[in-house]
């Protein structure tokens, strides 16, 4: 069995008590030579003075812990460790322990004491409710039992199985509020002279707690300003009109809905195939997984149109046009730079500035029109200060030697011209080089007396701007 450390104490003090204050002490006559007795007389630091059995004169010793468990009037031991006399520390622990075990006792049989009265008390108030459980039950019963109908003739019983009949047995009328486990109302039955039937009540109006009559309850009607309940459950709720903070539903099926203002997070297609988000200026079409199929928005003054995953934007009127945009960002114009391709006035066409106004250059171009048809080149003449343009055929893969010339009057007499052939090559898909290479321009003048070559007339050709168009 495990001690506590009372009972352990106990029994240390009792081998101390036994061992030391009982048994015969030795005098210094008849100590062996080895083993002194004595009592402490003062402790001044590690300087413990007693006087020993037998003797009158007072001997001093050293010892450490002395001031800790020694004081005058403790009686001790001597023993001879080697050729010095030392203090047994029986004398200081048995002393320690006394002073401890006898706290300890009290504080125990103190706490002994009020546990045994709390026991008590415990034991008496268990009593009393385990009496009081069948009264209570007892005293409900009888009061329900004898409960009256308001015409002074029946009774109303209650509980969860059927009521035993008084000595005199169930009077017609007499009711019976048929309860659940949990103590609640679940039927009203009533007794018809033979046995329980369910109970209908029957009324012109009821009268609801804290109304004054403006809430009645009629055969397919329920007149009432307001219905609070956690769930109504029907087929159809036929109204005017339904006003409410929030009305929530799994779904809402209508052929019309009209509404000053319509929030909600998405519209979602019933078919599961997409939805819509209006985010700010933002309206965005996306797919049943997310991506987005299209997306109009205003930003900065700029109305910009996205469509990710299509080629083209088709745009049509009612009077047949059709302006498609494809999905490489192409600019497009109706009978710009004025002319048509196979009858058709709107043309996709792509836009080259050139790496030089003044020399040959290349460029990239991979959205380019996916059927490239024609080009047209803009330049300006710097001598004559005027602009000109000239069209010509170029598919993908093919070349085309192009002239530039412009004319200017000078006066009645005389018409200065320059001009200049430059050579034009396409690359194929996918990636398209547009390559123009640059001849030697020259100047000349036309007078009445003859035609005059003036050489070259350095960089005034200037090419601003190359277009490639098609379907």
């Amino acid at each position: 069995m495990v001690q506590s450390r009372l009972t352990a104490a106990k029994q240390l003090r009792g081998l101390f008590t036994s061992g030391w204050d009982s048994a015969p002490r030795e005098s210094s006559a008849g100590a062996s030579a080895s083993v002194r007795y004595g009592v402490v007389r003062s402790i001044s630091g590690e300087n413990v003075t007693a006087l020993l059995d037998g003797s009158a004169e007072a001997v001093t010793l050293k010892d450490a812990t002395a001031s800790t468990r020694l004081k005058a009037g403790d009686r001790v031991k001597i023993v001879k460790q080697g050729q010095s006399w030392v203090i047994d520390l029986a004398g200081g622990i048995s002393r320690a322990l006394d002073t401890a075990v006898n706290e300890a006792s009290a504080r125990m049989d103190a706490h002994d004491k009020t546990m045994a009265q709390q026991q008590k008390e415990i034991k008496a108030a268990q009593d009393e409710l385990a009496g009081m459980d069948g009264k209570i039950s007892d005293a409900v019963d009888a009061a329900i039992s004898q409960l009256e109908t308001p015409d002074g003739g029946n009774h109303i019983y209650a509980g969860e199985t059927e009521p035993a009949p008084p000595k005199d047995g169930f009077q017609a009328g007499d009711l019976w509020y048929q309860t659940n486990a949990s103590g609640q109302i679940a039927a009203v039955k009533v007794w018809n002279g033979t046995v329980w039937n369910g109970y209908d009540m029957l009324a012109n109006s009821i009268l609801v707690a804290g109304s004054v009559g403006s809430t009645l309850i009629a055969d397919g009607a329920v007149t009432t300003s307001k219905i609070t309940a956690k769930a109504v459950t029907a087929d159809q709720i036929a109204a005017n009109t339904i006003t409410g903070a929030e009305i929530r539903a799994d779904s809402v099926d209508v052929n019309e809905i009209a509404s000053g203002d319509i929030y909600c997070k998405r519209l979602a297609a019933t078919d599961g195939a997409g939805y819509t988000e209006m985010t700010g200026s933002k309206l965005e079409m996306l797919g049943s997984d997310s991506k987005s199929l299209f997306a109009i928005w205003v930003e900065d003054g700029v109305c910009y149109i996205n469509a990710n995953l299509a080629e083209k934007i088709s745009i049509g009127t009612n009077s047949g046009s059709v302006l498609n945009v494809s999905n490489g960002g192409f600019i497009f114009s109706s009978m710009m730079p004025g002319f048509r391709v196979n009858g058709v006035s709107a043309v996709e066409s792509f836009a080259i500035a050139p790496g030089s106004a003044t020399e040959s250059f290349s460029a990239n171009v991979p959205y380019s029109p996916h059927k490239t048809s024609y080009a047209v080149v803009y330049y300006r003449c710097t001598y004559a200060n005027t602009v000109g343009s000239v069209k010509f055929p170029i598919t993908e893969g093919g070349s085309a030697n192009v002239v530039l010339k412009d004319f200017v009057d000078v006066n009645d007499y005389m018409i200065v011209g320059c001009i200049e052939n430059i050579a034009v090559v396409l690359g194929k898909s996918p990636n398209k080089t547009f390559t123009v290479t640059r001849g030697k321009p020259f100047r000349f003048a036309m007078q009445s007396s003859g035609t005059s070559i003036n050489g070259n007339p350095g960089t005034q050709f200037e090419i601003t701007q190359v277009t490639l168009c098609g379907e």
